[in-house]
């Protein structure tokens, strides 16, 4: 049976004055580019799926595109708001308190249980994309189920299986 699986990506950013907002982060900050437990991962255009796995299977992108989380707690382009210690988000970007932000991107994958069928691997399973904006009931869409995921290559990502 193939599962499907939601990567999802966080991008932190802070303000600072006569810069704006920038990745230059704090050293107790989150890192700039991190999974939903916080553990650091590549840019959206820099990640890759897991390598294959010899007899068991490969990925494949089921989006075209990474998607920007856009709700009741982001503002019009997929960003939230908070104060220095990163905590209590808005999608309220006025006045001097909103100096930390973050938005968050997704995209589904699909791992293709193996069927002798390891030559087209690395062509289809490759590097990045660029980011479209969905809304959350969207993602991954007819899933029965939903858990947490970790490999080596990929910290943490969201399990569906159809």
């Amino acid at each position: 049976m193939d599962r499907m699986y939601q990567f999802a990506v966080i991008h932190h950013q802070r303000w600072w004055p006569h810069k704006g907002w920038s990745d230059f982060l704090l050293p107790q900050d989150p890192p700039t580019w991190c999974d939903p437990s916080l553990q650091s991962v590549p840019a959206i255009d820099l990640f890759s799926l897991p390598p294959p796995i010899l007899g068991r299977g490969y990925w494949l992108w089921v989006d075209p595109t990474w998607q920007t989380v856009q709700d009741a707690e982001t503002d019009h382009d997929g960003w939230e708001y908070a104060k220095w210690d990163w905590k209590q988000w808005s999608s309220n970007s006025a006045g001097l308190a909103a100096v930390t932000r973050r938005k968050r991107y997704v995209r589904c994958a699909r791992f293709i249980e193996d069927a002798g069928d390891n030559d087209k691997l690395e062509q289809d399973s490759m590097v990045g994309g660029s980011a479209s904006t969905t809304r959350r009931s969207s993602w991954c869409t007819n899933n029965s189920y939903i858990s947490s995921f970790t490999t080596e290559s990929s910290s943490s990502f969201t399990s569906t299986i159809d």
